[in-house]
C-alpha cells in the first residue's frame, strides 16, 4: 500500500499524465506523475517520510533520473535552519542532506520560512513546526504563482493543506454532455438536408459507393454540433482566456460564463423544471446507472506494469511490460494471438468448392426493407459511444426520416455489388478490466470493439438476414448448438439428461465437464468461417459480403492512458458488430458437428458402455458423461476430449484445460461423495472435482437442490437494492412508481433468470408428483428476499406481511411469479423455431424408467397452458363479427413475438387469479384473528388497504405522489404506522392512547376523532367538500398525505413536513426530540448513511439523515442487512 497519493481534474486526458513508482528502500514513500505540458513534461515528486523512513541518498538519486522541468513537495518531517524561519529546532543528518542535496540539484524552496504546516494542538504556539515544504527546480521555479499553506475549515488535522499554483499550458479534453433534449428532428434535419449528397448519385462501384457514406457522415458529424452547445461555449471561452484582456474580451468572458451555468443547469436539473411531470424511463434509469456507479471502486486510470505467464513458459519465466509499446504489444499477443499467424490473411481467399457439391444455395433477398430498416434505427440506444465517425446514435434518431431514403439506397448498392465500404472498416479497441480481476494481467481484460454507426446498421441488416434465413433453415446448426436459443433450453437438455438418469431403473451416474475457450471472438479463423458458410448453403454473394465485411480492417486500441497507433486486425469478429454472435455460431459448429460420441469403450481391459452428450452455447462447451460408474464417465469425456482437439487445431480455436470444471453429479440421496476425486486425464487439467458449478449463469450443485443458485440470487438482488437504497430513502429520492419499476426490470429478472430451467416445483396436489425439485424453504427465502425488497420500495414497516405489501403494489407472490414465468418459458420453447434437440434421445432405452421425468411433467404443465391460450383465442375469433380477427389472431399466433405476448396474457390471467385467492385468504385469516380476540363480527374494522379486491386500483392511488407522499399513505393504508397505538403493538412505545387520552393514536382516529386536530379537520373537509374516510384514502390520498405529514407526530417525517405547502405547519403537534450520542458499540448496518438502533425490545433501522429520534419512533425499513431470524414478517 502506498503512503502518497494524487488527484488528477479529469480534463486531463489520461493519455497526458503518467505516475511512477519509486523502486527500492523508497518505493511506498516516494512517487511521480508526469503531466504533459507545450514545451516538456513536468515532473512532481511527492514524499512521504513515514515514521523516518526516507532513505535519503535514495530520494536524491531518484532527482537526478529526471532533467527536465520539476517540483518536490511532500511531508519531508525534517526540521532546518533553511526553512523553520528562526525557530530553534534540532537539526538531523537526514534533515542536513536533504537541504544540501536540493540545493545542488538547483531546487529552490516555495514555502514560506516559518509557515505553519504542522501542529499537534489546536494552539500553534505550543508545539508546531514547517515540515511540509514546495521546491520548484529553477527551470521551473518563475512559473510558480504562490505557495501558500491554508486554514481549510473542517479539515481536521495536524497537517496543514498547501496550495501551490504552477503557470503551464496543459493539454485538456473537457467532456460535455450533448444537449440532444434541445434539438427537435425538424431543426436537426433542416441543418442535415443541405450537407446531404443527392438521392440520385451514382452507386455503380466502390468508390462511388465510399464516397456516398463519407459525404453522410461528413454531414452527420457536422450537424451534431447543435447539440454540443456546452463544448462550443468552453473551446472560445479557453481561447479568449490566452489572449489579452480588454472591456470587450472581459464582458465576452463574463456572458459565456453565465450561459455555461445555465447550461450545466438545465442538464443536470433537468427534473426540476417541471415537478408535475413524471421522469421519463429513460431519466430514471439514467439516476439508477448513476446510483450504481456511485457503489463501484474507482477505475485504474493508468494501466500498470504487465506480468504475463504463457502456459508454455518455464516456472519462474514471466513476462513483463513496462511502456506503453510494450503493454500494447503484450496485450495484442495474448487477446489477439492469431493475428501474425500466416493463415491469418489481410485480405481473404475466395471460398473453395463446397463439401456437398448437391448442395443448393439458401435463398436470400438483395432487396431492403425501408421499415425493418426503420425499427433498426429506432431501436438504436442511446448513451453509446461512438465509433471512429464520431457519429453518435441520436444524431441518426433525429434525422431518421430525411436519411432513411439515402440508407436505403446505399445499402442496397453494397448488397447489389457485394461490398462492405472502407468507411466502416475502422474500429476502436477499449480495453475493459473484467470485474474482479488483476489489473496487471492482460488475461484480465476484454476488448470491446467501438465500430461505426452507419456501418453498424449495414452490419445489423446482414446479422438479420442470416438469423431469418436460420430460422428457415435450423439444421444449420447443430441440434444441440444452443448459441441461437435460449440458455433456459439449454440448461433443460441438460437437466432432463439428468433426471432420465436418477429416474431410470439403474444405478448410473452422471458427470458434468465444463470447457474453456479462449479468447473465443477475438480469434476467429477468418478463412474458415467464410468456407464454413459457404459449405451451409449460403449464396455466393453473401459469403463475398461476409468475406469483404471481415478484411482490410484496422483497429486502435485504448488502455487506461494509452491509446496505440492503427494497426492491422487479420483476426476475430470485432466484438461490437451485429454480426458477431450469428457469425460465432457458424465458425464453432464444427466443434458439435465432427465430434461422434462413443458407447463402448475400454476401461482398465474391459468393454465398458458410456452415454456421451455434448451442447454448447456460443463459446461455453459442455459434455455429459452416463455410466454406471465416474471411472468410465471421465474416461469417456477423454475420448470425447481427445476427438474434439484436432478439430479445434483447425479452427485456430485455444481451449484452456486449467479451466476446465469438472463435476459428478449424485441423487440427493446420497450424502457423501463417492467419486474419490477421479476426474479425466486431460493435460493442463489440474483442478480438483467441484461440487457446484456456474453453468450459463446458474449455479448448479451436484444433487440439483438449487440451494447455492437461490442463495446467489439473494446476493444479488441485495446488491442492487443496495444500489437503489443510496439514492433514496423512505421521504426522499425517486417517486414510488419509479422505484418499482426499478424492482421489477433489474431486481426481479434476477431471480427468474432461466427458471423455465431451474424452477423445478408444481401446486400443491397436482399430480403426478414430482419426485425431485426445489424444496419449500427455498421458494420461502425467496419470497423473504422479495417481501423484503417490497418494504423498501414502499416505505413500509418491517412487521408488514408481504401479502399486503404485494396487493398494493400490485405485484404477485414469488411463488406465482416464478411458476408464471417458467410456465411461459417451457411453453415458449415448445414453439421455438428450432425444438430439434427435445427429441434427442437422453436416457439408454433399455427399460422403461422407474419414476417419471421432473422435466417432463412440467413441459406437460407447460403445453396445456399452451393449449388453453390457443383454445381461448379460438373461442374469441368464433364470438367475433369480424371475419378478420381468426386470420390476424393465427397471424399474431405464427409470430414468436406475437405468440409469447399471447401466451404470456394468458398466463399472468392464470396468476391474477392465484393473487386473487391468497389475497382472500389473507382476508379471512385477518378476520379470524380478530374475531378469536373476542370481537364480535359487527365490531371488525380492518384497514382501508383490506376492504379491497386484489387488482390495480390499489397502485392508481400512488400514481403522482412524492416519495414521501407515497409512504405515508401506505401506511395509512395498513395501519402499519409510526403512532402509538401501532408502536405499542409492536413493543416499541409505552403507551397505544393519543395525546388527547379519547382514544388509541391510529390513523382513523387522527383523521376524523381527535379534537385537538378539529380545526385542521375542518379546513381538510372544507378543501375536499367530503368527510368520508375511505374516500380520503383512496381517490383523496395525496391531500389525505400531505395532511397526514403535517400533523401526524411521526419523526421518520420531520424533514419533509414543512416543505407542504397544502397546510400550515404548527410546531405544538409533534413532540420534543430526545438527542441521541452514537455510542461506540451501536453496530452500523451496510447501508450508507444508515444506523441499525438494538433496543430491548426490538431493532428498528434508523435514517441518519432524519435527525435525532426516541427510543419509541420506529423507521419503516426492509431490514436490509439483518439475520432472516431477526425480521418480522
Amino acid at each position: 500500500m502506498h503512503s502518497v497519493g494524487f488527484y488528477v481534474h479529469n480534463s486531463i486526458p489520461t493519455t497526458s499524465c503518467r505516475v511512477k513508482t519509486c523502486k527500492g528502500a523508497n518505493r511506498e514513500l516516494l512517487a511521480t506523475p508526469e503531466i504533459a505540458t507545450a514545451t516538456e513534461p513536468m515532473a512532481i515528486h511527492n514524499v512521504y517520510n513515514h515514521v523516518n523512513r526516507l532513505n535519503v541518498d535514495r530520494l536524491l538519486s531518484y532527482l537526478d533520473s529526471y532533467a527536465g522541468h520539476s517540483i518536490l513537495l511532500g511531508d519531508f518531517n525534517y526540521h532546518h535552519k533553511d526553512w523553520n524561519g528562526g525557530r530553534k529546532t534540532e537539526t538531523s543528518t537526514s534533515g542536513n542532506k536533504v537541504a544540501e542535496g536540493v540545493k545542488a540539484r538547483n531546487y529552490i524552496l516555495k514555502t514560506k520560512e516559518g509557515a505553519i504546516t504542522y501542529s499537534n494542538s489546536s494552539d500553534e504556539t505550543k508545539r508546531s513546526s514547517t515540515i511540509d515544504l514546495t521546491f520548484a527546480k529553477g527551470s521551473v521555479s518563475e512559473s510558480v504563482g504562490y505557495c501558500e499553506v491554508l486554514q481549510v475549515p473542517g479539515f481536521l488535522s495536524d497537517h496543514r493543506v498547501i496550495e501551490t499554483s504552477v503557470k503551464r499550458t496543459v493539454k485538456t479534453d473537457v467532456k460535455t454532455m450533448p444537449c440532444w433534449h434541445k434539438i427537435t428532428p425538424a431543426k436537426f434535419q433542416h441543418h442535415l438536408k443541405p450537407r446531404l449528397p443527392l438521392l440520385d448519385s451514382p452507386l455503380d462501384n466502390e468508390d462511388q459507393v465510399v464516397d456516398f457514406f463519407g459525404k453522410i457522415i461528413d454531414a452527420l458529424h457536422r450537424v451534431k454540433q447543435l447539440a454540443s452547445k456546452l463544448r462550443k461555449r468552453l473551446t472560445e471561452l479557453d481561447a479568449l482566456k490566452k489572449k489579452d484582456q480588454t472591456p470587450k474580451t472581459m464582458r465576452r468572458i463574463s456572458f459565456l460564463e453565465r450561459d455555461l451555468d445555465r447550461l450545466n443547469t438545465e442538464m443536470w436539473d433537468a427534473s426540476d423544471r417541471d415537478k408535475t411531470r413524471r421522469p421519463s424511463a429513460r431519466e430514471l434509469f439514467n439516476v439508477f446507472r448513476l446510483a450504481k456507479g456511485r457503489s463501484q471502486p474507482l477505475q485504474f486510470a493508468q494501466t500498470p506494469t504487465l506480468r504475463y505467464k504463457d502456459d508454455s513458459a518455464t516456472v519462474n519465466e514471466t513476462q513483463l511490460a513496462v511502456s506503453d509499446e510494450q503493454k500494447i504489444e503484450m496485450i495484442k499477443k495474448v487477446k489477439f494471438r492469431n493475428n501474425n499467424n500466416p493463415e491469418s490473411k489481410r485480405i481473404l481467399d475466395n471460398p473453395g468448392p463446397r463439401h456437398d457439391p448437391q448442395r443448393e444455395d439458401i435463398y436470400m433477398s438483395r432487396d431492403i426493407d425501408a421499415e425493418k430498416l426503420r425499427t433498426i434505427i429506432k431501436n438504436l440506444k442511446n448513451n453509446k459511444a461512438p465509433g471512429p465517425d464520431k457519429v453518435p446514435n441520436e444524431a441518426i434518431k433525429l434525422g431518421m426520416e430525411l436519411l432513411l431514403p439515402y440508407f436505403v439506397l446505399g445499402f442496397r448498392a453494397c448488397l447489389n455489388l457485394s461490398l462492405h465500404p472502407a468507411n466502416f472498416k475502422d474500429s476502436i479497441i477499449v480495453m475493459l478490466l473484467k470485474a474482479g480481476k488483476e489489473p496487471d494481467k492482460p488475461e484480465s481484460y476484454r476488448p470491446i470493439s467501438l465500430l461505426s454507426t452507419v456501418g453498424k446498421l449495414y452490419e445489423k441488416i446482414l446479422a438479420d438476414m442470416m438469423t431469418d434465413a436460420l430460422k428457415v433453415n435450423p439444421h444449420l446448426l447443430p441440434a444441440t448448438q444452443f448459441g441461437n436459443k435460449t440458455t433456459t433450453e439449454a440448461l433443460q437438455y441438460l437437466f432432463r439428461t439428468i433426471f432420465s438418469t436418477w429416474c431410470s431403473n439403474s444405478d448410473d451416474v452422471v458427470t458434468i465437464l465444463g470447457l474453456d475457450m479462449s479468447s473465443a471472438y477475438d480469434n476467429v479463423f477468418r478463412q474458415r468461417l467464410l468456407q464454413t458458410l459457404y459449405d451451409k448453403g449460403f449464396p455466393r454473394w453473401f459469403v463475398d459480403t461476409i468475406g469483404l465485411v471481415l478484411s482490410l480492417r484496422d483497429a486502435t486500441m485504448r488502455l487506461p492512458g494509452i491509446i496505440s497507433e492503427p494497426f492491422e486486425m487479420n483476426t476475430g469478429i470485432p466484438q461490437g458488430s451485429p454480426l458477431s454472435a450469428v457469425l460465432f455460431y457458424f465458425f464453432v459448429s464444427p466443434l458439435v458437428e465432427r465430434t461422434f460420441p462413443p458407447r463402448l469403450i475400454y476401461v482398465d481391459g474391459k468393454k465398458e458402455t458410456v452415454r456421451l452428450y455434448q451442447f454448447s452455447f456460443v463459446d461455453d462447451v459442455y459434455y455429459i458423461a452416463v455410466s454406471r460408474s465416474y471411472v468410465i464417465n471421465c474416461r469417456g469425456l477423454e475420448i470425447l476430449h481427445e476427438q474434439m482437439m484436432p478439430i479445434a487445431k483447425e479452427l485456430f480455436i485455444a481451449f484452456g484445460a486449467h479451466k476446465y470444471h469438472v463435476m459428478h453429479m449424485r441423487k440427493p440421496t446420497v450424502r457423501e461423495p463417492t467419486h474419490n476425486q477421479v476426474r479425466p486425464k486431460i493435460d493442463g487439467f489440474i483442478e480438483e472435482v467441484q461440487e457446484k458449478m456456474t453453468i450459463l449463469g446458474v449455479l448448479v450443485d451436484s444433487q440439483m437442490t438449487f440451494d447455492l443458485h437461490v442463495t446467489e440470487i439473494i446476493n444479488k438482488c441485495r446488491q442492487r437494492l443496495g444500489y437503489m437504497m443510496r439514492i433514496s430513502g423512505s421521504t426522499w429520492g425517486p417517486d414510488m412508481y419509479a422505484i418499482r419499476q426499478y424492482y421489477l426490470t433489474l431486481i426481479r429478472p434476477v431471480i427468474t433468470y432461466a427458471c423455465g430451467a431451474w424452477f423445478i416445483k408444481q401446486s400443491e396436489g397436482v399430480s403426478p408428483p414430482l419426485h425431485f425439485g426445489l424444496h419449500k424453504k427455498l421458494i420461502g427465502r425467496l419470497q423473504s428476499l422479495q417481501s423484503e425488497c417490497l418494504r423498501f420500495v414502499s416505505g413500509a414497516f418491517g412487521c408488514v406481511a408481504g401479502t399486503l405489501v404485494e396487493k398494493e403494489l400490485f405485484i404477485e407472490n414469488m411463488w406465482t411469479t416464478l411458476h408464471s414465468q417458467a410456465t411461459l418459458q417451457r411453453a415458449m420453447s415448445f414453439t421455438s423455431h428450432d425444438p430439434r434437440w427435445r427429441y434427442l434421445s437422453c436416457s439408454d432405452g433399455s427399460s422403461k424408467a422407474r419414476i417419471q421425468n421432473p422435466i417432463e411433467i412440467l413441459d406437460d404443465e407447460a403445453g396445456k397452458v399452451l393449449e388453453g391460450a390457443l383454445d381461448y383465442q379460438i373461442l374469441v375469433s368464433q364470438e367475433s363479427d369480424d371475419p378478420s380477427y381468426a386470420q390476424a389472431i393465427a397471424d399474431r399466433f405464427a409470430d414468436r413475438k406475437g405468440r409469447g405476448k399471447i401466451v404470456g396474457s394468458h398466463i399472468k390471467w392464470l396468476a391474477a387469479q392465484d393473487c386473487q385467492d391468497l389475497w382472500q385468504r389473507y382476508i379471512e385469516d385477518r378476520e379470524d384473528t380478530q374475531l378469536a380476540a373476542g370481537k364480535s363480527r359487527s365490531q371488525l374494522r380492518l384497514p382501508a388497504a383490506l376492504t379491497e379486491e386484489w387488482g390495480k386500483q390499489s397502485l392508481r392511488y400512488y400514481k403522482g405522489l412524492t416519495r414521501a407522499q407515497s409512504t405515508m399513505l401506505f401506511q395509512c393504508r395498513t395501519e402499519f404506522i409510526g403512532l402509538k397505538y401501532h408502536l405499542f403493538r409492536i413493543k416499541l412505545g409505552d403507551a397505544p392512547y393519543c395525546r388527547c387520552n379519547k382514544s388509541r393514536e391510529t390513523p382513523f382516529h387522527l383523521f376524523v376523532e381527535c379534537p385537538l386536530l378539529e380545526d385542521q379537520r375542518k379546513f381538510l373537509f372544507r378543501k375536499l367538500q367530503h368527510n368520508s374516510f375511505s374516500t380520503l384514502l383512496t381517490l383523496d390520498g395525496r391531500v389525505a398525505a400531505d395532511w397526514a405529514i403535517t400533523y401526524f407526530d411521526i419523526e421518520q417525517f420531520d424533514n419533509v413536513r414543512k416543505k407542504s405547502t397544502t397546510f400550515v405547519f404548527d410546531p405544538s403537534f409533534i413532540s420534543p426530540r430526545e438527542e441521541r450520542t452514537p455510542t461506540s458499540n451501536s453496530p452500523q448496518s451496510t447501508l450508507p448513511g444508515r444506523t441499525l438502533a438494538l433496543y430491548a425490545t426490538g431493532i428498528t433501522l434508523l435514517d441518519s439523515a432524519q435527525g435525532p429520534s426516541t427510543t419509541r419512533r420506529a423507521v419503516p425499513t426492509a431490514l436490509f442487512g439483518v439475520p432472516a431470524d431477526l425480521r418480522n414478517r
